[in-house]
Formats: structure tokens, C-alpha cells, sequence
């Protein structure tokens, strides 16, 4: 009787990748892991600043829309004995500056330093002038909170000049701006008004800083003081976001001297 014969070698060992080869794969495994590494910070940059950006722009809106100056506070003056009084002879301050026409300064008005960094941000429109007389937060009749900034029209400092030529002279430049998110962009709609009596023919003109009517969210209020008298302008939000402005009294509510 025969057995079968039988392998009694023991079984082969199991083959994996050459060494070599597995080093070259911790190799390129680093190199993407340091290119990661570098390009980390730069994508971070580049996220983080713009939303930096946007918290800081919506920190200086949200200042305008709570802005506060006193009833008796100048926001804008020709008055040469007022310039005088409120700059001191300084070209400008923190807070204000001037206009200047052959050395004389000819005007002097507020400067808050949170419009001006809104104005100077980005594709934020706000119509260009001196003030501004009215900055404060107004909301129309069924629509949302805004952000109302009134201006003195830049034209009204070539008025002096009797051999410049002029297009239509408005007195106020008022920009309301639907305020912007973090998802959302500002947009501004504009409104220019000149009162029914030409303001020149009054002399020297002085408007006091706009006050919001707590009891109207829609209302503010601008005093004004000429050498012939005082007097309020008001102004009222649509809901189409322009700005209708009406003289109440003083002034500027009456036919100009000399007119026909």
C-alpha cells in the first residue's frame, strides 16, 4: 500500500510593494500637504478681509442711523463772525471743516467721521456736499428703516462768483440708503430740492443740525438762521425713498426782495 506523497514546505510568504515605492508615496503625501499648508493662509486672507470689511462698514452704517447732535449745534454756516467763532481760524478739525475762495474761508460745515467712512467705502454713492445737516435713521409710511443724509449743494460755493454761469442751484442734496448686510449691498436713491425763495437773496445762510421727530418716523426737522430772520424746513421719507422737503415758516417762506 502506497501514500500519497505530501509537500511538507511551508507555504510561500505573501509579496507586498517594493519598499522604494512607498517611500516615494510618503514623499509626494508631504509635498501636498505643505502646499495645502501654504495655501491656507492666503485663502483665509482672502475671505476674512472682505468680511472684515463688511462688519467694520456695518459698525460706521449703524452709527449714522443712531447719530445725535444737539438742536443748537452749527452743521453748516456762510456767516463769516460764526466761521470765525466755531474754527478759530483753523482750516479744519476732527470733525468739521471749511471751504476756502481766494484765502477767505466762505463756509464751514460737519464732518462725522462714521459718513465719512461710509463715503469712502466702495461703490457707496452718496451724493457729494457740505454737511451733512440731517444724518439719521427715518422710515416711511409702511416701509423699512433708512438712512437719511442731507447735504448743502456743492454749487452753493460758486454763488458768490457773479461771472460764473449756472445750471439749476439746488440747496439740499438728500441721499437715502437702504442699509446693507453681510449678504446684502447698500443702495442709495437721491433727491435734490431748492426752497421757492432763492436762499442767496437772504445773505449769509446758517442751518443748525436736523432733529427726528420721535413722534413721526417718517418727519425731521432743519432749523435755519439768515440776517432777515429764522425758520424750520421740514422733510418727510416716502416709500419710494425720496426725501420731500416744505418750508415751514421764517424767511425762506416768503417772496424774496425785489422779486416781481
Amino acid at each position: 500500500m502506497t501514500t500519497p506523497d505530501t509537500d511538507t514546505a511551508p507555504p510561500a510568504q505573501l509579496t507586498y510593494a517594493p519598499g522604494p515605492r512607498r517611500r516615494r508615496r510618503k514623499w509626494v503625501r508631504g509635498i501636498l500637504v505643505a502646499v495645502v499648508l501654504l495655501a491656507l493662509p492666503i485663502v483665509v486672507l482672502r475671505v476674512s478681509v472682505p468680511l472684515r470689511d463688511r462688519f467694520t462698514f456695518i459698525l460706521q452704517q449703524d452709527r449714522c442711523l443712531r447719530f445725535s447732535a444737539g438742536r443748537d449745534v452749527v452743521a453748516y454756516t456762510e456767516d463769516p463772525a460764526t466761521i470765525s467763532q466755531l474754527t478759530g481760524g483753523a482750516p479744519a478739525g476732527p470733525d468739521w471743516a471749511t471751504l476756502t475762495d481766494n484765502g477767505q474761508r466762505i463756509s464751514f460745515f460737519r464732518m462725522p467721521d462714521p459718513l465719512r467712512h461710509l463715503e469712502q467705502s466702495p461703490d457707496v454713492n452718496l451724493l457729494q456736499g457740505n454737511g451733512p445737516v440731517f444724518l439719521h435713521s427715518r422710515t416711511a409710511p409702511g416701509g423699512q428703516e433708512r438712512l437719511v443724509v442731507v447735504k448743502v449743494d456743492l454749487t452753493r460755493t460758486f454763488l458768490r462768483n457773479p461771472n460764473l454761469v449756472l445750471g439749476t442751484v439746488h440747496l439740499f442734496n438728500a441721499s437715502v440708503m437702504r442699509p446693507a448686510t453681510l449678504t446684502k449691498a447698500p443702495f442709495v436713491t437721491r433727491t435734490n430740492w431748492q426752497p421757492p425763495a432763492p436762499v442767496p437773496a437772504w445773505g449769509a445762510l446758517t442751518l443748525l443740525a436736523g432733529q427726528p421727530d420721535w413722534a413721526d418716523a417718517s418727519h425731521f426737522t432743519i432749523d435755519y438762521q439768515t440776517p432777515t430772520g429764522t425758520g424750520t424746513i421740514d422733510g418727510w421719507l416716502h416709500p419710494d425713498d425720496t426725501v420731500k422737503f416744505q418750508v415751514r415758516d421764517g424767511p425762506l417762506a416768503q417772496p424774496a426782495p425785489g422779486a416781481p
